[in-house]
């Protein structure tokens, strides 16, 4: 199993204002385990072990805000925004078999989506030297699934 990608982007900062169009490729490798159910009268189901290889590539943009309130507080707030779409992959969809029997056939389930959509907004209040608050939102889309996570956390110096 393992990953590997990058990233390639063009850093524009003005005023205050910091914009990052990026484009980035990412390859995944994956690997599966068998298995064999148990019981159900033969009925089970059993697949030998597999791979999944993924390459899939993308576009984005990040943009952000400083702001310098004095005697040490700031407040930062960014917002990103990519696309990424699938190029090539093998090996997501794995033949099976029931347990009592040799007749293997594809399993092609629900699979992987092959595009996909992140939306995120972060802020965070530099409160003091010693003491910054986060808050961030990230909304995830794609051709099979959704979701979203929200997130706040407080980082003390002792």
């Amino acid at each position: 199993m393992g990953t590997a990608g990058d990233v390639v982007g063009l850093y524009l900062n003005d005023g205050g204002y910091r914009i990052t169009p990026f484009v980035d490729v990412e390859y995944a490798s994956i690997d599966r385990g068998g298995f064999a159910e148990q019981g159900a009268g033969g009925f089970g189901l059993r697949s030998n072990a597999q791979a999944l290889d993924r390459w899939q590539a993308g576009l984005g943009v990040r943009a952000g805000r400083h702001w310098d309130l004095g005697e040490g507080r700031a407040l930062d707030f960014s917002a990103n925004a990519q696309w990424q779409r699938t190029l090539a992959s093998h090996g997501d969809v794995f033949d099976a078999s029931f347990v009592g029997m040799q007749q293997w056939q594809p399993l092609t389930g629900i699979g992987l989506s092959r595009y996909s959509g992140l939306l995120g907004f972060d802020l965070d209040a530099m409160l003091s030297a010693r003491a910054v608050l986060k808050f961030g939102y990230d909304y995830q889309m794609g051709q099979r699934v959704s979701g979203q996570t929200m997130s706040a956390r407080l980082n003390v110096a002792f």
